[in-house]
């Protein structure tokens, strides 16, 4: 072999090797990227997901509250009223228990899910308060202006 032979060599050589830094450096930053990627989906996964979920079923509990309260509005009897005031009470710890772990899953939605909260306690017991002051006193035409409040 000739010395211009082995210029050659090293040439190559360092071509090649200012290409395998390059891929090296490119495998790595995508590595990194999809690190960052799987963080957020998790992040996803584990919160957002769960909260949508939580405020789902809390949704649902407000539209089971509002059939308790029709229901406590129509029945007439006190025993009947009595069980429906159990499940009523039952639903709406269960509604409260949904929007504290939505609070904890998405704290940057604290004051949205709060609003709501709320929002819905404040109807729900504006109303029933009166529905049941209006079944208590056993007056059938405070029970219909507190239904229709």
């Amino acid at each position: 072999m000739r010395l211009s032979d082995y210029r050659m060599v090293v040439k190559m050589a360092a071509c090649l090797a200012v290409l395998g830094i390059a891929i090296g450096a490119a495998v790595f930053y995508a590595a990194s990227q999809m690190r960052a990627i799987d963080a957020n989906y998790s992040d996803i996964l584990e919160n957002d997901a769960a909260a949508a979920v939580h405020m789902a079923r809390a949704a649902t509990r407000i539209n089971t509250l509002n059939g308790w309260i029709y229901k406590f509005a129509v029945v007439k009897d006190a025993e009947a009223r009595r069980q429906i005031d159990e499940k009523l009470q039952v639903t709406m710890k269960e509604f409260d228990h949904y929007i504290s772990a939505t609070r904890a899953r998405k704290p940057a939605y604290r004051d949205q899910v709060e609003a709501i909260s709320q929002r819905v306690w404040s109807l729900v017991n504006n109303q029933y308060a009166a529905l049941k002051a209006a079944a208590e006193a056993n007056d059938p035409n405070k029970l219909d202006l507190a239904f229709a409040f």
